[in-house]
């Protein structure tokens, strides 16, 4: 906001951003704290996108927001790739939107690092998007987008943008009783029009504006086909995790109000007054959600814990919602591990040596004869399993698989000992990636810096007047 705006407004639209209800949803009611790490995210590209803009209109180098742009694009995708998705969308649309505002000698300089800061998120990211790609064929993730989780069912009613209810309940199906909220704010709503009215001269507010009522009707019933027959949206699961995204667009509206002068200079101690109250108006509306409950009884909230576990040991404690992420060469349901050990040998003890951890198994084994052993962990590629430093070959690890999905080993007779080693060195082609995506910043670097020794040679004579995009 402090882009835009005079400090009473970038307050405003600070405090405003902080009390919008998606966010106290996510934090306290979903405990999504990777999905609030990337909503936290998405206003540091979008400033880093306004930066990257103006610094390309007035022929200046564009080093360091073209690195904070690329950097911030990564990040929300190694946060959470659900968010990047739109994310992702918003920054290319608010480009677009402000590239006829540069000056025509510019446009070109901007566009090209703009994708080039593209291109190296992608980069540097696929160290995690390209093995979810990679491998989904080998686990069951469609589960997670059918059912009860496709996303066609979990959209969200027009009363609901602007209910004051607040609970911890959960998205249900088919009606507005969901007991969590999914409210943009009345408040903020209404602010963020009148923003968008006030600043509606400005390229980046009006497309801003643009994204916001996209994205609310994106979540809306008459939207409901484009989630059930767009591949593309499938995975997103919930519509209204836009109003991650949609609360820094709100705040970009928001930032109109810096438009909003009074003639008479005498009345600007009325334009702060009127700055503080909006705020606090608006605080007021969420009084309810803001409320301070009791401490949490953790004793009972413990009893209840082991409760559950003892009435149901194979779905209680779990990642996974319905064994999304189990293999397929895996049968559900599964059986509880405890405590027992990771590695079990017919007829045999397997001991842990020093150097043994829960990332790198390394046990010593001691049998008479030939035998069966098991490492209870599922067999995913990038498995490496060693007896007495031999490698086990993959094609032998995947073709020993137990009924469970668990790595088999045929051990050999080692009455005086053999040692068992097993760890996960990632995916194939993991150490590859890594590398192009060091390459990838050495190359943008690089290049940023010999682009901008030349663009900046005359940049005295490059105008500082940004249409659309403010001082």
């Amino acid at each position: 906001a402090r882009l835009f705006a005079d400090e009473p407004v970038s307050l405003m639209v600070t405090v405003l951003y902080a009390l919008t209800p998606y966010r106290f949803v996510d934090l306290y009611v979903r405990g999504d704290l990777s999905e609030f790490a990337a909503i936290e995210l998405v206003p540091w590209i979008l400033c880093f996108a306004i930066l990257l803009f103006r610094r390309a209109s007035r022929g200046q180098p564009l080093l360091a927001p073209a690195a904070g742009l690329a950097a911030g694009l990564a990040l929300v995708v190694l946060a959470h790739p659900l968010i990047a998705m739109p994310a992702w969308a918003v920054v290319c649309m608010l480009l677009a939107a402000m590239t006829p505002a540069a000056p025509g000698g510019t446009k070109t300089r901007f566009l090209a690092t703009g994708a080039a800061a593209f291109v190296l998120a992608l980069a540097v990211s696929s160290v995690y998007w390209y093995p979810v790609v990679q491998l989904r064929h080998l686990v069951q993730a469609d589960k997670a987008f059918e059912g009860v989780y496709e996303a066609s069912l979990h959209i969200v009613y027009w009363r609901q943008l602007f209910d004051r209810s607040y609970g911890f309940g959960a998205s249900t199906i088919g009606d507005a009783s969901d007991g969590m909220s999914f409210q943009l704010g009345l408040p903020h709503f209404l602010l963020a029009t009148l923003g968008a009215w006030f600043g509606r001269r400005q390229r980046f507010i009006v497309a801003a504006y643009a994204a916001y009522v996209a994205m609310i009707l994106l979540m809306l019933p008459p939207s409901a086909p484009l989630w059930k027959h767009v591949e593309l949206l499938r995975p997103f699961q919930f519509p209204w995790r836009l109003l991650g995204v949609i609360a820094s667009l709100q705040a970009c509206c928001l930032i109109g109000w810096e438009f909003l002068r009074f003639q008479d200079p005498r009345n600007q101690r009325l334009r702060k007054l009127l700055l503080i109250l909006l705020p606090a108006a608006t605080a007021l509306w969420h009084s309810n959600q803001l409320r301070v409950h009791g401490a949490v009884d953790f004793p009972t909230a413990d009893a209840l814990s082991r409760e559950l576990f003892r009435l149901a040991p194979d779905q209680w404690q779990t990642f996974a919602n319905v064994d999304e992420f189990l293999p397929r060469t895996a049968s559900a349901p599964q059986s509880y591990r405890g405590s027992g050990p990771l590695l079990l040998v017919e007829h045999a003890a397997a001991l842990p040596v020093d150097s043994h951890s829960p990332y790198h198994l390394r046990f010593k084994v001691r049998t008479e004869a030939p035998a069966r052993a098991m490492i209870e962990q599922f067999y995913f590629p990038g498995w490496r399993v060693r007896v007495d430093g031999r490698e086990v070959p993959d094609e032998v690890l995947s073709s020993t698989l137990t009924d469970n999905g668990r790595i088999g080993l045929a051990l050999p007779a080692c009455p005086d000992g053999c040692t068992v080693e097993a760890w996960y060195a990632g995916p194939p082609g993991n150490g590859l990636r890594w590398g192009v995506a060091a390459a990838a910043v050495l190359v943008f670097v690089s290049l940023l810096v010999w682009q901008d020794r030349y663009a900046t040679k005359g940049s005295s004579s490059t105008s500082r007047q940004n249409e659309g995009v403010p001082e």
